[in-house]
């Protein structure tokens, strides 16, 4: 079962462009209004930054803008 969470931050795109060397910053786009669905398996856990097209139209369609995955017993980040 997926759990969701908003987040908003214009913070995140400055942090990760001001900090390009930082390895807990894998992927920031402040320009995108979503959520991100993670499911957590026996396999591993996997990760899609969903985001709408338009944040104030309800009808506005919802993407993956990304995907992320990290394997059991596989200590690093896929983009997947």
């Amino acid at each position: 079962m997926p759990t969701s969470t908003v987040t908003t931050s214009q913070n995140g795109a400055r942090y990760a462009t001001g900090n390009p060397g930082d390895p807990h910053i894998a992927f920031a786009d402040a320009s995108r209004r979503g959520w991100l669905e993670l499911r957590l398996t026996p396999e591993g856990a996997s990760a899609e930054m969903r985001a709408v097209a338009d944040a104030a139209d309800r009808d506005s369609p919802a993407t993956t803008h990304r995907r992320f995955m990290v394997e059991q017993h596989q200590p690093r980040l896929h983009a997947g």
